[in-house]
């Protein structure tokens, strides 16, 4: 009894929902433009989702469209995926190959799971551009 099961996912809460009653130690980058590994613009940011407890960000909500391409997908992209660049920009880690296999989000799902397994897995994968500790630490705090 009161044990968390170990595939369990944190829970995350949108940003807009705790605006004017938290403050937050990191840039609001909602409406931020997207800019892709080549610096190519290539979307807005959506929305972020923060720990409630923590009011760290965890993850971007990136209204996603690839270069020179018509059709969107929304992607929620962990925050240390995510380089702040500052000026109203943000650039992704990932290449335009890597989000065409990422599973795209939708407002209804209440299971994150295949999303942060594919993160889980582009983390751990050989060759991966996932952000060092370093680059980590100055994605969070711009």
């Amino acid at each position: 009894m009161g044990e968390i099961p170990a595939n369990r996912l944190t829970a995350f809460t949108r940003m807009t929902d705790l605006e004017g009653k938290r403050t937050f130690q990191f840039p609001d980058i909602r409406g931020w433009k997207v800019l892709n590994t080549t610096a190519h613009e290539v979307g807005k940011v959506e929305e972020v989702f923060v720990d409630p407890n923590t009011l760290e960000p965890a993850m971007a909500l990136l209204n996603y469209q690839k270069f020179l391409n018509r059709n969107t997908k929304k992607l929620l992209v962990p925050w240390n995926e995510v380089q702040i660049l500052g000026e109203g920009k943000v650039r992704t880690r990932p290449t335009e190959e890597q989000f065409a296999d990422a599973p795209e989000w939708q407002e209804e799902m209440s299971d994150w799971t295949v999303i942060a397994e594919y993160w889980e897995q582009r983390a751990t994968s050989p060759g991966s551009t996932t952000a060092s500790a370093n680059e980590e630490e100055y994605s969070l705090r711009g």
